[in-house]
């Protein structure tokens, strides 16, 4: 299949300056602000630090995107089935209006769509061409997402170090909600669990929406139910019920926990650890 390079207008928003109440989006963003992980936690889990990848800050007057949830699925490219991204999606966190919707072309042959996780295959790869939506390779893709975003913009995700990674980006201002779901439930319960809680099941308790439902996953859905689940944990939207329910299970901590405790707490249903897709 040969590579198309797709060349995106970036979406810009003009400043103004008010003096009166903030307005809702205005609300939100703060709030999402102090969700924001720190350098030692993003350290712990996986992502890389340093310089951010994105560019600075627009000049005064234009505005990126300020906050958008990512998700991205991937191809596998030799023999070894090596992960190379296929997929990304970009949905505002704010209007809920998708700014990115592009999948890519690897530099070699395909050899492995795992349509069954990825929900790619190649008469997939041939509408998003057909529509301009098929870039070529990774830097096609960090192009596409420069156009949106800059070294300000929060990125959210579900386990976003692995889609970072897939990017081959680096960026500081990050919330991922399977971090932030574990700290919810650790709070609650004194102690950190020793699991973390995959999109599907959260999706599921807090949402209340099933998702990943049908042959393979659907990226644009998936990024959606991650920006509705950080919006969730913000405005404490049934999360704080869910967490309790959570930091209550036994198994979701490690065994020392409960060594003193009473012996009936021990009884009950445990939830099955779910993958972090």
């Amino acid at each position: 299949m040969p590579s198309t390079t797709t060349t995106y207008t970036p979406t810009t928003t003009t400043l103004t300056t008010t003096t009166g109440p903030k307005d809702k989006h205005e609300t939100i963003f703060d709030a999402l602000s102090t969700k924001c992980h720190s350098t030692a936690t993003l350290a712990s889990n996986q992502y890389q630090i340093g310089t951010p990848t994105a560019p600075p800050p627009s000049p005064q007057g234009t505005k990126k995107h300020s906050a958008i949830a990512i998700d991205c699925e991937m191809v596998g490219i030799d023999p070894r089935n090596t992960a190379y991204l296929g997929q990304v999606v970009a949905i505002d966190i704010l209007t809920e209006k998708t700014a990115l919707d592009i999948c890519v072309q690897p530099p070699v042959t395909v050899r492995n769509w795992r349509k069954q996780s990825s929900g790619l295959s190649p008469a997939v790869f041939r509408e998003y061409r057909n529509r301009g939506k098929l870039v070529s390779e990774v830097r096609g893709a960090q192009k596409a997402l420069f156009n949106l975003i800059d070294s300000e913009t929060i990125l959210v995700g579900h386990a976003l170090q692995n889609d970072l990674k897939a990017l081959g980006i680096v960026h500081g201002r990050v919330v991922n909600t399977q971090i932030l779901t574990k700290e919810l439930v650790g709070e609650i319960a004194g102690i950190f669990p020793n699991r973390t809680w995959g999109l599907k099941g959260l999706a599921r308790e807090i949402l209340g929406r099933d998702i990943q439902m049908g042959k393979g996953h659907d990226c644009a859905e998936d990024t959606l139910a991650t920006r509705d689940l950080v919006l969730a944990c913000v405005r404490d939207k049934g999360v704080k019920e869910w967490a309790q329910g959570e930091a209550s299970c036994p198994r979701n901590f490690p065994s020392s926990k409960w060594e003193n405790e009473q012996e009936g707490m021990l009884d009950g249903d445990s939830n099955d650890v779910e993958s972090w897709l």
